[in-house]
């Protein structure tokens, strides 16, 4: 018999009005319960005191991944454990410490899965600052939360002219061109769980499926190259991928075929945690591996040189 897993969803925004919006939409108030910093504004509106995990200010390096892990294991361990869990992170939290919490705490494990990262971005806010000549993300964290975003959702879309809405939704592209961005009526909450997690292995390969290449941001490179790999090679390069970026990877996610074998070979890594095996097969085409990177300064074409070299040597 199969465990049951609450999934856990990461929100993060640096609107308070549309964390809060958001919290109002994602689920029944009965069946969420949230972990979040004890000056999030309006989050008693939106969800029962009883089912509110607080956690405090501080480091995230250090008191906020001490609070999560701490207040997700209380919501867990209430007589009737919560269908669904929301870690709310504050915009100026590293997503990386918080990812990798969630990811290599062995209770935690057991007991949830990371189901996304969604980012909320208040839409006429947005709009005011691209027509005022300001990134849409008003600083590094919220640009570093919206590289690893499985999605992004612009709240406040009603308020917004359709020009702004297009002009919104393209600035958020270009900081991410690799997860959907939407802008969902009034009530809607566009964003699915999804079976295992947005970080299981074959979730993982699932997305890199559906990739569409685009042009790579300044923060992120996408590369492909066709052929096939061995599972030991494989693990090699990418270990010595997360060493020569010295902790400047934020997060990194491939898919290869291999050789001889139906299965594919997935990895996943929230800065130097990282996970890797055998997943489902291939989806029917040429036999090809996909690399989807996020971080500082990573050179697109090394990428794909050495994503080339470790087929070829296999």
């Amino acid at each position: 018999m199969v465990e049951f897993k609450v999934p856990v969803t990461v929100l993060a925004g640096w609107s308070a009005g549309a964390v809060a919006e958001a919290l109002g939409r994602i689920g029944p108030p009965g069946d969420l319960a949230v972990v979040a910093a004890e000056a999030c504004p309006g989050l008693r509106t939106v969800v029962a005191p009883a089912r509110v995990a607080e956690r405090s200010h501080g480091c995230p390096c250090c008191v906020v991944r001490l609070d999560v892990r701490a207040g997700v294991r209380k919501l867990l361990d209430r007589r009737e454990p919560p269908a669904q869990i929301v870690v709310v992170a504050g915009g100026e939290a590293d997503p990386g410490p918080l990812l990798a919490t969630l990811l290599c705490d062995l209770r935690l494990a057991r007991r949830t899965e990371l189901a996304a990262v969604v980012v909320v971005v208040d839409g006429p806010e947005a709009a005011v600052r691209l027509a005022t000549g300001r990134p849409v993300a008003p600083d590094r964290s919220a640009a570093e939360h919206l590289s690893v975003a499985d999605a992004v959702v612009v709240l406040g879309g009603d308020r917004l002219t359709t020009p702004g809405t297009v002009r919104v939704e393209a600035a958020l592209r270009e900081l991410n061109p690799y997860s959907p961005a939407w802008t969902p009526g009034p009530g809607a909450w566009p964003v699915a769980l999804t079976p295992g997690g947005a970080y299981d292995l074959a979730s993982v390969a699932r997305r890199l499926d559906a990739v569409a290449p685009a042009t790579a941001s300044p923060s992120m490179a996408f590369v492909e190259a066709e052929g096939e790999g061995d599972p030991r090679h494989l693990r090699a390069w990418a270990r010595d991928l997360l060493d020569a970026h010295a902790g400047r990877l934020l997060r990194v996610q491939a898919v290869s075929s291999l050789r001889g074998r139906a299965e594919r070979w997935a990895f996943s890594a929230v800065r130097t945690f990282s996970t890797s095996g055998v997943c489902g097969p291939a989806r029917w085409g040429p036999p090809r591996a996909r690399v989807l990177a996020v971080g500082e300064a990573i050179d697109s074409s090394a990428l794909a040189r050495s994503l080339g070299d470790v087929l070829s040597a296999s």
